[in-house]
């Protein structure tokens, strides 16, 4: 403990002279403040919780497949199409995405949709960007490794000038990427990040670029796997962002789907 001594030579407000006062402060040094410090001890509470550990993300899927099926069923008039290339064109077809487009696709892999949406989008002006790093999954993803989906450092090659790649982790690549291009277009983008952390940190950083009418497509949405990833980070992103959007199609049971958004 350290005494600071403070010496006051002031009046009184009642008009008499104080003289010299000497006010005494106590301080606590770093050693008293360690002596009183406790180490953190959990409640039991938390204790038991910590038992849930081996089985959180068993756990947290059963709580996403719940809030899953009640989004479906509130979703269920919504068409659902055979495969995700059906749902690719029914978009373009009832959706008007054969006009001039931002397309923009993050998990490229052997690059067979961005390709897919190059060859059924023929408009001079759109144009489409593929986001990877061409080395796997940077975080193992149930169950698998990171590396996973890695194609060895290859990267697909494009005929069509139309289509760019930025490669690297999106973390690393999409923020230049949004402060150089205007994206004034209408925007598609193709969520097959697989990452709840990749594609909550697409929807995040794009948020500022979305409007209506731009369409969000999902790769995973509703997988055994998805639910607590693309699903998870869609709800999230939804609640923070007080994000709306419809539901266009999807594919049977919505493991893909598309969405609009609405404001």
């Amino acid at each position: 403990m350290v005494e600071v001594k403070e010496r006051d030579s002031g009046e009184s407000r009642y008009g008499g002279g104080r003289g010299n006062i000497v006010r005494v402060t106590s301080i606590p040094t770093n050693s008293d403040t360690r002596a009183n410090t406790q180490p953190w001890s959990p409640s039991l509470k938390a204790r038991l919780y910590g038992l849930t550990r081996p089985v959180d993300e068993l756990l947290l899927r059963a709580a996403y497949s719940a809030r899953f099926y009640h989004w479906s069923r509130a979703n269920a008039a919504a068409p659902t199409l055979p495969t995700r290339f059906d749902l690719y064109q029914y978009v373009i077809d009832h959706h008007g995405l054969g006009g001039t487009i931002d397309y923009l696709e993050f998990g490229v892999y052997h690059g067979e949709s961005l390709r897919w949406w190059a060859a059924h989008n023929s408009d001079p002006a759109s144009r489409f960007y593929g986001f990877d790093v061409f080395t796997g999954l940077p975080d193992a993803w149930v169950g698998l490794p990171p590396g996973t989906f890695s194609t060895g450092g290859q990267v697909p090659a494009f005929d069509d000038p139309r289509v760019a790649l930025e490669i690297g982790l999106f973390q690393d690549t999409l923020g230049d990427f949004v402060a150089r291009q205007p994206l004034d277009r209408r925007i598609v983008i193709h969520l097959d990040a697989d990452l709840y952390s990749s594609t909550l940190y697409v929807l995040t950083t794009l948020a500022p670029r979305l409007r209506p009418g731009d369409v969000i497509l999902f790769d995973e949405l509703g997988s055994a796997y998805g639910v607590t990833h693309e699903f998870r980070a869609l709800e999230d992103f939804a609640a923070s962002y007080r994000f709306h959007y419809r539901l266009l199609a999807g594919t049977r049971r919505y493991l893909q789907a598309a969405i609009e958004v609405i404001e």
